[in-house]
């Protein structure tokens, strides 16, 4: 293989021609002066003496390495024989190694998250956040239990519910979060955004009624409140009516009191399979830039689920969700937390003309193949911008279901509080790196100032501004 010549602009010769070529330097050597006449060209005869001189003393540098090595340091060792591959830089670029690039000093991150009310609950126990999501891998459905046995008459009130999976040891058991502390967590993030098929938004349903605290805070049509309630809030069979009525975003003006008062953001996009890979983030945005200053300083949380109305297809959640936020969260300021959802387990009353294009087998490769190929485009944390995942299946495996692949209220809750836990970790991992973002400081709760009075002129300039730094 011939290795063309570098040419380095910034070193010259001995000649003065700094390594420009023969037809370019015939050029400037004819090229007329400012007295119009042409630059005459040196002769041979003219380099000469130049030339001996350069060689003489050339010879004497050389004479005094051999009779005094030390005046120049020791001796050189001959360069040992190496192929011609050895010199040639390797086309495959290096992994991308965060625990290494990225300082683990304070503020190393790009994460910025609220106060709290309340302190963190599972924060501090003894698992960090990948530990935590390794151990709702783990997570197997409780023989008897609630999700296993789904009883007709069960309770369906919020301050009954508990887990019913069987927790691996390697984790503090979850902590079950109440409404109010659940609305002081979900304010502390710039907003959660789901994003995915029916399995997502049941996810958001049963997140909506902790938030709002009631049986029927899943909906907003008002004739809907006696019906979507409880188990009957998850039926998406043919005639079900409650999904058209689910709520969607938490800032709905036709609710009759604001979620969590106002504080906290959740919205779902629907999605049955990501399609255009540009549209996503593109939406995201818009639904951002209508937030308050307030929240816009603080990272959001984005949850994506897809699967089963893509074929389960990898390259198409991949390419059309995953690659998109990740790309975008590489530069964004705050950096938003990514998480993707598994797909559920099948349950055994899945339809047969589904039973194996979408069986345990499919799924179980789909999830597998997911998780590979999202830990290859960053193995890192999920504040150093990798995607964690939330492993669904063990949960759903083994749990009653109305159809086949869609769960009752007791995994969907259970869902949503799993969520809440990882948060929870994530927003005090966040507070440890410096990622704090304290403007209580400036803005006491309860008073009103120009610089903290978001409907004050003089406040909507000064958070711009904030953000614009």
């Amino acid at each position: 293989m011939v290795v063309p010549k570098r040419r380095d602009a910034g070193s010259r010769d001995f000649f003065g021609t700094g390594g420009v070529p023969p037809e370019e330097r015939r050029f400037l050597e004819k090229a007329p002066t400012s007295s119009g006449q042409a630059t005459p060209t040196k002769s041979s005869s003219s380099r000469l003496p130049l030339i001996l001189s350069a060689a003489a003393l050339v010879l004497t540098i050389v004479s005094s390495l051999n009779h005094n090595p030390g005046l120049w340091g020791p001796p050189l060792e001959p360069l040992a024989e190496r192929s011609p591959s050895q010199f040639i830089t390797p086309s495959t670029p290096t992994p991308f190694a965060p625990s290494s690039s990225i300082p683990s000093s304070t503020g190393s991150h790009r994460t910025l998250v609220g106060e709290r009310r309340f302190p963190p609950q599972y924060y501090g126990r003894g698992c960090d956040s990948r530990q935590l999501l390794q151990a709702i891998k783990g997570t197997r459905v409780k023989p008897g239990g609630l999700a296993h046995e789904m009883p007709a008459n069960r309770s369906f009130a919020l301050q009954d519910f508990d887990f019913s999976f069987e927790w691996p040891k390697s984790c503090p058991r979850p902590h079950v979060f109440n409404p109010d502390e659940a609305c002081d967590l979900v304010s502390a993030f710039g907003g959660i955004v789901l994003q995915g098929d029916s399995l997502t938004r049941h996810l958001t349903n049963a997140l909506f009624i902790l938030l709002r605290n009631r049986a029927d805070g899943a909906i907003h049509h008002p004739a809907s409140h006696g019906i979507c309630r409880g188990d009957s809030m998850f039926q998406d069979g043919t005639g079900k009516t409650c999904r058209f009525w689910a709520l969607a975003d938490s800032h709905l003006p036709s609710l009759p009191a604001p979620v969590c008062g106002g504080s906290a953001r959740v919205i779902y996009f629907d999605g049955t399979c990501p399609v255009d890979p540009g549209g996503f983030v593109p939406r995201y945005e818009e639904w951002r830039s209508r937030t308050p200053p307030e929240k816009r300083a603080l990272s959001p949380v984005l949850v994506n689920s897809f699967g089963l109305h893509c074929h389960l297809l990898p390259n198409i959640s991949i390419s059309g969700a995953i690659k998109p936020l990740f790309i975008h969260s590489h530069t964004a300021y705050p950096r938003p937390l990514s998480l993707w959802g598994e797909v559920h387990a099948p349950a055994s009353n899945k339809p047969q003309k589904f039973a194996k294009k979408q069986g345990p087998e499919a799924v179980t490769k789909y999830n597998n193949i997911m998780t590979e190929r999202i830990r290859a485009l960053h193995p890192g944390s999920v504040l150093e911008g990798a995607v964690g995942i939330l492993s669904w299946y063990g949960l759903t495996d083994g749990a009653k279901s109305f159809d086949g692949t869609h769960y009752a209220f007791q995994i969907n809750m259970e869902k949503a509080q799993l969520l809440l836990n990882v948060l929870d970790v994530l927003w005090g991992e966040a507070v440890a790196e410096g990622g704090l973002w304290a403007i209580g400081d400036i803005c006491p709760r309860g008073r009103k100032s120009y610089q903290c009075d978001p409907h004050d002129s003089r406040a909507k300039k000064y958070f711009n501004d904030v953000l614009e730094k």
